[in-house]
């Protein structure tokens, strides 16, 4: 017996992609993570939040570590 693969349609890949946490106008820090167009402003929303941030600047890296700014995540 074969199996047949499931036909939906193909993952998306996975992009590098840094937020910079803020508190008010304060940068706390940066931190970096896998994602899809699809997932990353819910995972860097989390990010912010659990890193105390009251917002987020998302950067999509692209060629050698050049940062190209994509949106601002805010919890408030």
């Amino acid at each position: 017996m074969s199996m047949i693969p499931d036909a939906g349609p193909p993952a998306q890949p996975a992009d590098v992609w840094r937020v910079d946490v803020f508190t008010s106008e304060t940068e706390t820090g940066s931190v970096y993570f896998n994602a899809t167009e699809a997932e990353v402003d819910a995972e860097a929303l989390r990010i912010v939040t659990a890193q105390g941030g009251d917002h987020g600047d998302i950067y999509q890296l692209t060629g050698a570590d050049r940062a190209v700014y994509y949106t601002t995540v805010s919890v408030k």
